[in-house]
């Protein structure tokens, strides 16, 4: 439910701005700018309709009611639920200008750099006209272009590129090179996507690490002659089956947590292979046997990854979009590089760390807006303080959400699905075919070709051409097939013919992990009142049963439609957990990470340690962030062992937590400790002339 004051505050915004109408645009400007400084809440009737008549002018837009509802939801620091189509891009100007008002500046983040670019283009006129400056942060920028772009009012950006340039100046060697004001206001569009599916991994900034190890390959082909057993999850009452397989097989993978264990037997049989004796006494090498089993047993290949020009790139589960620059960490990519013959690169070490949830927590004001919120009303009020508020729809939405059409196997869902599509065509309808990972989206349109369908095809692999793809996908008769990349961010307006046709079509090739996930794609259809179809072909071969309900046998259609939704509240009680592991851990090291950056910072201010305080100051300072840096990666990789040992506890019913704090305190005792013995020691080498600055 909406609150009763937003209805009479937009009364009054659209009151007052039939009164602007006749004003010059300077003086539109003037107004505005005189409130800079004032209390937002005061003024926000007033800012918003001068915003309003802003956009009339530049834009030839006239704003919804409904905008003006999800900007004052998002103004009060709540997720505005609005659906696709709604002008969720017009609505940010209105939160983000108030807030620009204040002086400090207005962060938006998007989930693709794209997107940054065309809504801060798109906006501009609408800032320039009331006086406000705006910009955009990108990968390859300066740090001077992004100094500039953070002082603007108002800065766009993807959520990755605002957390690493805050990691990124936790590591400068001076207060200039920080490009960062402090946070303020923060918009976050696609909120679920950024806030919730992509928090289960936390972001990691890396720094180059030591050479590749030469038994790499050694290891690999060990690995693919050992035999595993694939289990859907290992709970209390499988004693008796882990140990039978204990020394049965070498390997366990288990789906559900994606994950895999060496057994006895195979520990016996590396100790064999390797001639050694106990090869717990190897850490290093039982390292490297342990990525590789990850490797081989739980990262598939096209859905976890794919292959491009000879490199591997990290596939999006939940947008099917490769994301640039991520890697795996603790030798599990230069594993992965070696499982497919690929050049392994060096290993990275991470230099800085921080979780979604405590980077986004650090903003005094947090707010976003998605089409799919109310499905984790739950998590955003526990985790980010932020209430879903629902914006009704500017127009009812007519679209015909078709109930599942099950089949019996996997070929017959291919044979439904591409008869279903080529029915569609022949009646000129456009259609948007959703598939789970790129493997599948490359099988169906092989299927589609050969039933004589023209279709266009948007993946991973194909991710340059989105653009082009997408502005095309709404035309009478077009078939376009695609991974859930399709699914965020993109707008599909069908031609005048394809209305005629019934609209877009959304076919789902299986359900999404989550109930959020399908929502996403059906609003890809019906926007604004316009007419649209979805529909899903299951079957229990999908694997969205494999790996969430294996063992499930359907005694019909109406059982697989109840399963469904079953496996999904599954899939997201494991992803919400992972989360709150995430979240629970990261606090953990939040407290010693929040000690570091705050002394890190007072050296760049110009405070100087005791330890080093007899040596000039400008090498005091050197010396301070060279040994603060270089005991805080290797507190960070030992804290990250702390957790992978800690993460087999848990596998055991003990508390991992309790296990993870102890260790992880008792770890920065020890660092704090080595690290002003280390300033003693460099700053003695000083005194007596034994070190320069170029040694240190």
């Amino acid at each position: 439910m909406l609150p009763v004051r937003y209805g009479i505050e937009v009364r009054r915004i659209c009151r007052t701005a039939e009164t602007l109408s006749g004003l010059p645009d300077e003086a539109l400007r003037d107004r505005m700018q005189r409130l800079r400084g004032q209390e937002p809440d005061r003024i926000r009737c007033e800012a918003f309709a001068l915003i309003r008549e802003a956009i009339v002018r530049t834009l030839g837009l006239t704003p919804y009611e409904e905008q003006l509802l999800g900007g004052l939801a998002m103004a009060d620091g709540a997720v505005a639920q609005m659906q696709t189509g709604e002008g969720k891009t017009m609505t940010a100007v209105f939160p983000a200008c108030l807030q620009a008002l204040s002086g400090r500046g207005a962060h938006i983040a998007t989930v693709n750099p794209y997107l940054a670019r065309r809504d801060c283009e798109w906006m501009r006129p609408v800032y320039a006209m009331l006086g406000f400056s705006v910009a955009v942060i990108e990968a390859g920028q300066t740090a001077e272009e992004k100094r500039k772009a953070y002082a603007c009012d108002v800065t766009y950006g993807t959520h990755s590129e605002f957390g690493f340039d805050y990691l990124r100046d936790q590591l400068a060697d001076s207060a200039e090179g920080q490009v960062q004001r402090a946070p303020a206001f923060m918009l976050v569009d696609e909120a679920d996507s950024i806030l919730l599916d992509e928090a289960v991994t936390p972001m990691i900034l890396s720094g180059a690490g030591g050479e590749l190890d030469e038994m790499l390959p050694i290891v690999d082909r060990f690995v693919t002659w050992l035999k595993p057993a694939v289990l859907q999850t290992l709970s209390d009452d499988d004693d008796e089956a882990y140990l039978r397989l204990d020394e049965q097989v070498d390997y366990i993978v288990l789906k559900k947590e994606k994950v895999a264990m060496l057994t006895s037997l195979g520990q016996k049989h590396a100790e064999q292979y390797f001639r050694t004796e106990d090869i717990g006494k190897k850490p290093n090498l039982l390292h490297l046997i342990y990525q590789a089993i990850q490797a081989h047993g739980t990262l598939k290949r096209d859905v976890d990854y794919i292959v491009r020009d000879g490199k591997l790139q990290i596939v999006d589960p939940y947008t099917g979009r490769v994301m640039e620059g991520r890697r795996y960490c603790n030798g599990l990519w230069q594993a992965l590089q070696t499982k497919e013959h690929l050049p392994a690169v060096r290993e990275s070490i991470t230099v800085a760390s921080i979780s979604y949830q405590q980077y986004f927590r650090r903003y005094p004001i947090l707010c976003g807006m998605t089409g799919t919120a109310e499905e984790g009303r739950k998590e955003f009020s526990k985790v980010y303080q932020m209430p879903v508020r629902s914006i009704p729809t500017h127009r009812k939405c007519i679209r015909r959400d078709l109930p599942d059409v099950c089949a019996a196997d996997r070929k017959q869902q291919l044979a439904l699905l591409t008869s279903e599509i080529r029915s569609a065509q022949r009646r000129g309808q456009p259609c948007l075919v959703v598939t789970r990972s790129v493997e599948d989206s490359e099988t169906l349109c092989k299927s589609l070709e050969e039933a004589g369908v023209v279709c266009r095809l948007l993946n991973a692999r194909q991710d340059a051409e989105e653009a082009e793809i997408i502005a095309d996908a709404g035309r009478s008769g077009c078939v376009t097939v695609t991974t859930a990349m399709a699914g965020r961010g993109t707008d599909i307006r069908p031609d005048q013919e394809a209305l005629a046709a019934g609209g877009l079509y959304v076919l789902g090739f299986g359900h999404q992990n989550t109930r959020r996930g399908d929502r996403q794609l059906r609003g890809r259809s019906g926007r604004q009142g316009d007419p649209g179809m979805s529909c899903f072909f299951v079957s229990p071969e999908d694997e969205l049963f494999v790996r969430f309900l294996p063992q499930r046998k359907f005694s019909g259609k109406a059982a697989m439609r109840r399963a469904v939704r079953k496996a999904q509240d599954t899939c997201e009680g494991i992803a919400c957990g992972q989360r709150e592991s995430t979240l629970d851990l990261d606090e953990v090291i939040g407290r010693f990470r929040g000690d570091i950056y705050a002394w890190r910072n007072r050296i760049l201010a110009g405070e100087i340690p005791k330890d080093l305080e007899k040596i000039p100051t400008a090498l005091g300072k050197t010396i301070a962030l060279m040994c603060i840096d270089e005991a805080w990666t290797q507190f960070l990789s030992e804290s990250e062992d702390a957790r992978q040992r800690c993460g087999v506890v848990s596998l055991t019913g003990r508390d991992y937590r309790r296990e993870y704090v102890r260790e992880v305190g008792v770890m920065f005792e020890n660092m704090l400790e080595s690290l002003h013995e280390q300033m003693r020691a460099r700053a003695s080498g000083v005194e007596r002339g034994v070190w320069h600055v170029e040694t240190l």
